[in-house]
């Protein structure tokens, strides 16, 4: 009796009992049960559900001893409890699922914006790079793989700038005038040659068009031995030779010179 009253911690149960071979109840959840039969048992002893409805499940199983039915035990339970309890664990289950998915999208999302803002500020250092300030260089990362990709990039960086600080000095040293255009035919480098050949500094003349450095009538002249040269493989090496050309100096004055084109890859 007292494990039968024990049960009633549970909001789900309904009654609970137990019965001997004939029916008697021995034991009950309601004391006003007790020395009452029940006329529902099962034929065989074995495990049975008696009833099942909206409100109610009733299930049956043999108490055994030395492997003898010697009574029963019989559990009533309230299926409307047991919705609701179902319900709550599924509303709750939800509601930790949708917390679950909103803190690992916050966490994900500040993850990937830290990633981001640092291969942002890899990128705005290339792109300064790019606009004509090699010195430019990454700040620290810390020591995550976005940290580690700026200091490999700041170490490329520095010895692109090495390399470049040398290969200017070499061409520095060289008495001919050494000129680099780009596809559009603007001056990219001005070696220290050409400056005391044409009269232009570097400050002045880089950026500027290659026909400021090219006697006006014979502009289009040079225009034409450009653009054959840059019409194909065959072009460049027919064009890559020698040839007399005639230059302008900062004056005005003309001269006549001898110059060779290479395309730089």
């Amino acid at each position: 009796q007292e494990l039968a009253e024990a049960q009633q911690v549970y909001p789900q149960l309904e009654f609970a009992m137990l019965l001997d071979q004939k029916g008697q109840v021995l034991a009950h959840t309601d004391r006003t049960r007790l020395g009452q039969y029940v006329r529902d048992l099962p034929r065989e002893a074995s495990a049975s559900l008696l009833a099942r409805s909206e409100a109610l499940v009733d299930v049956i199983a043999p108490a055994m001893l030395g492997g003898h039915a010697v009574g029963w035990a019989r559990v009533g339970i309230n299926q409307q409890v047991v919705r609701e309890q179902l319900a709550a664990i599924t509303r709750d289950g939800v509601l930790y699922a949708l917390a679950a998915i909103a803190i690992g999208s916050f966490m994900a999302l500040l993850m990937g914006n830290r990633l981001t803002r640092k291969l942002y500020a890899v990128r705005r250092v290339s792109e300064t790079v790019r606009a004509g300030r090699p010195e430019a260089r990454v700040p620290d990362l810390g020591g995550d793989e976005a940290g580690q990709l700026a200091r490999d990039f700041n170490a490329m960086l520095d010895g692109l700038s090495s390399s470049e600080k040398r290969f200017t000095n070499i061409v520095n040293l060289a008495t001919d005038a050494i000129i680099s255009v780009d596809e559009n035919q603007r001056i990219c480098s001005f070696n220290t040659g050409a400056e005391q050949i044409f009269g232009y500094t570097a400050a002045e003349i880089l950026g500027q068009l290659l026909d400021r450095l090219l006697p006006e009538h014979l502009a289009e002249t040079h225009r034409e031995h450009i653009r054959r040269f840059a019409a194909g493989p065959d072009a460049a090496r027919e064009m890559n030779r020698r040839a007399e050309i005639h230059g302008r100096r900062k004056d005005g004055t003309e001269f006549p010179a001898e110059a060779s084109i290479s395309k730089v890859k």
